[in-house]
């Protein structure tokens, strides 16, 4: 891991503890038996994901008395596609349905580089977008998960980690030494629309100074085939345009020592 004194990350060469891309289908998934043949036998994912979950929700009936319960349906909501490596989650890929559409999401704990991570997104998205001809895109997001840590709460230094002169913080954030912070914007940049969210937690964990920054840029899109989405060159630069929103986002608001430990 990378450190400046007591501050640290998870890692020598950033501090991305998760990344995710999302991706908004319309309408939603209703029937996943075919997602499951995806790692069967001779399925199209099965060199790269060895296991399929399904995500089920269970109705409930109490008695007039309230006195008794009983799980009167169980549902199959969405599922979950794992990869493991060494025997440890590597790779998620999950759909979870809302009330109009599903939300599927590709993320990964074992983050190294954008590009290497991208390619895996768009290579294993691809297939499952040919599941169902007729599920449509609307929206596609990038977030990501970075932490810093201080070895003890006394160790934290905010001016340490954080930009004073930054125009998304808030001032009292440097006084501060618990942190719950959100901001959510609508932009339009480059042909994009879309929306960002930069979220903020300090907090104390097993003895440690814990900082979790979340930022998330969802673009959002006029509906469009979700399997012709996946092969048009645009995809990529989308991808691309929700990472460099990530990056900005952390220049502005990290101090220049911070930035250069995590190489940006």
């Amino acid at each position: 891991m990378a450190n400046i004194g007591t501050l640290h990350t998870i890692s020598e060469e950033h501090s991305i503890k998760e990344a995710v891309v999302s991706f908004i289908l319309s309408p939603k998934i209703a029937e996943i038996g075919d997602y499951r043949n995806l790692v069967g036998e001779n399925g199209a994912l099965r060199n790269k994901f060895q296991k399929f979950e399904s995500l089920n929700i269970q109705g409930v009936h109490v008695s007039q008395q309230l006195d008794q319960t009983n799980v009167c349906e169980t549902k199959e909501r969405g599922f979950k596609i794992v990869s493991f490596e060494d025997g440890i989650t590597r790779d998620i890929i999950q759909a979870l349905p809302q009330p109009q559409t599903t939300v599927l999401t590709y993320n990964t704990v074992k983050y190294v580089k954008w590009n290497e991570f991208k390619c895996r997104v768009l290579e294993a998205i691809s297939v499952v977008s040919k599941i169902n001809p007729n599920i449509n895109l609307v929206g596609v997001g990038v977030m990501f998960i970075d932490e810093f840590y201080f070895d003890s709460d006394s160790a934290y230094q905010p001016t340490l980690l954080f930009n004073s002169e930054s125009k998304n913080l808030p001032k009292n954030i440097l006084d501060s030494d618990l942190v719950d912070y959100s901001l959510n914007t609508h932009s339009k940049k480059d042909d994009y629309d879309y929306i960002g969210n930069i979220s903020i937690r300090v907090f104390n964990q097993d003895k440690q100074k814990v900082i979790r920054i979340t930022g998330n840029t969802m673009l959002l899109l006029s509906q469009q085939s979700f399997e012709n989405s996946m092969c048009d060159p645009l995809m990529n630069s989308r991808l691309d345009f929700g990472h460099e929103e990530n990056k900005s986002m952390l220049k502005d608001i990290l101090s220049q020592e911070t930035l250069k430990m995590i190489h940006l």
